[in-house]
């Protein structure tokens, strides 16, 4: 998921140099998750990019995960599964 997210923003600026203004841009952003917003244009690519790199993406994501399972919030087959084990049962 992480290296998805984190190369992303590259990829799209690749799409964007290919084929110009042929191809539309439509960022959802979650930043704040009361208030998401939808916007459209290739000047929004920055939104994505404020995410981070494949690495800190992985870090967000593997802080989150641990939380959720030290809370209880996810089961240990989830979480296996999240940190990429082999789904359990």
């Amino acid at each position: 998921m992480s290296a998805i997210q984190g190369g992303l923003p590259d990829s799209l600026a690749e799409m964007h140099r290919l084929f110009g203004n042929k191809v539309s841009l439509l960022v959802q952003d979650n930043r704040e998750m009361s208030n998401p917003q939808t916007m459209m244009g290739w000047k929004h690519l920055s939104i994505l990019l404020s995410e981070g790199n494949h690495e800190q993406i992985k870090q967000r994501l593997s802080r989150t995960i641990e939380q959720l399972f030290a809370t209880g919030a996810i089961s240990a087959p989830c979480y296996q599964q999240a940190i990429g084990g082999v789904p359990m049962g």
